[in-house]
């Protein structure tokens, strides 16, 4: 036999058992990586969703706060969107505004109205005071209306603002309202009085989120120019720049030492109060609202995608997720115990912490 014929008896099974080797051995060989494939890469995926990037591991330590509810449930005008939603320090008052439809105002948690104001027009946001007692609310390319609501409701008066305004804060005091838009500025006035506003001038794009610190001596700005930025209300002066999100800032927080805000990039970012430096990261999805609860203690966030989530403020660690609760959320406020959900659809959900604890003063 020639060494043709060796080559060829190999292929027709001549040679014996023993000369496909070879070929027995590669399709063992791919029988036993299939196999470690199959059963490494579900526990990888295990291990990257509770200890990865993403950072999905949901702590439910024992006794910890919960989010029960919706304790109460509102339809405003069917089909449209609940542009802005606001809620008093204490949780006792809540607001909402449907463009073109006005404005309503809820005594919680027994969620009587208390008050509703119609106004035709696109409606930019609102403000509840942190006693509640006083209420802010911009029109687009109009101004910004101010009511008392001590003894019914009694108007303060109207800023005349034609560039829009998408960004409303009271100071912790009540005194003060700080506003910024498509100015691409944002402006600190007292509610009463007629002193000159202080203006402070520094982001590229439209202002779209606002809180005071906690003194009420420091104004916090996210823009769409995807930086927050600290400012000195005394007179606007930037005290620094953060250029944090990749994408639109829709909302930001203030909790402890910690600036809190959250983007269309799907990225919320912890940053320090002094000067800016980041802090964490969390990949929650696209967060469209925050609120601090209880004094700081606890974080409230609601997501495009449905996701409402109770976090630890100072672990920044989910305690709670109640995905598709909420449905997708347009806008989100809290205060005390409370927090108010506005939907895309002209809905309107409240919901209570349980089983909290108030973080020492």
């Amino acid at each position: 036999m020639t060494h043709g014929d060796e080559i060829l008896g190999c292929w027709s099974g001549d040679s014996g058992f023993w000369a496909k080797a070879p070929f027995v051995h590669f399709w063992a060989g791919a029988f036993a990586v299939g196999f470690c494939l199959a059963c490494a890469f579900p526990a990888q995926a295990r291990t990257r969703r509770r200890h990865g990037r993403h950072h999905r591991r949901v702590i439910r330590p024992r006794g910890a706060c919960r989010l029960d509810g919706p304790v109460k449930s509102f339809v405003l005008v069917a089909g449209k969107p609940v542009r802005s939603v606001a809620v008093s320090a204490d949780g006792r008052r809540a607001a909402a505004v449907v463009d073109g439809s006005g404005v309503w105002v809820w005594n919680l948690p027994a969620g009587g109205l208390a008050a509703r104001i119609v106004r035709p027009g696109k409606i930019g946001s609102v403000a509840l005071s942190p006693d509640g007692m006083t209420l802010a609310v911009s029109w687009d390319q109009t101004g910004i209306g101010l009511w008392t609501l001590r003894n019914g409701v009694t108007s303060l008066g109207w800023w005349k603002e034609t560039t829009g305004v998408l960004a409303l804060a009271f100071s912790p005091d009540g005194r003060l309202l700080a506003y910024g838009g498509r100015r691409r500025s944002v402006t600190i006035r007292p509610v009463r009085g007629g002193s000159a506003p202080v203006v402070g001038m520094g982001h590229t794009s439209w202002v779209s989120a606002l809180v005071f610190g906690r003194a009420g001596k420091t104004l916090y700005s996210g823009a769409w120019d995807d930086t927050v930025r600290a400012w000195r209300v005394l007179d606007g002066h930037a005290l620094w720049r953060a250029p944090v999100h990749s994408f639109a800032v829709n909302a930001i927080a203030l909790a402890g030492s910690s600036v809190i805000s959250g983007s269309d990039d799907g990225r919320t970012k912890v940053d320090r109060t002094s000067d800016g430096a980041q802090i964490k990261t969390r990949r929650w999805g696209q967060v469209k609202g925050l609120a601090v609860l209880l004094g700081g203690r606890y974080l409230a966030a609601g997501t495009w995608g449905g996701r409402l989530l109770l976090v630890d403020a100072a672990s920044m660690g989910v305690l709670q997720n109640r995905r598709g609760e909420a449905g997708p959320v347009e806008s989100l406020a809290g205060g005390g115990r409370t927090v108010m959900v506005g939907g895309p659809k002209g809905s309107v959900k409240v919901y209570e912490l349980t089983g909290c604890v108030a973080s020492a003063k």
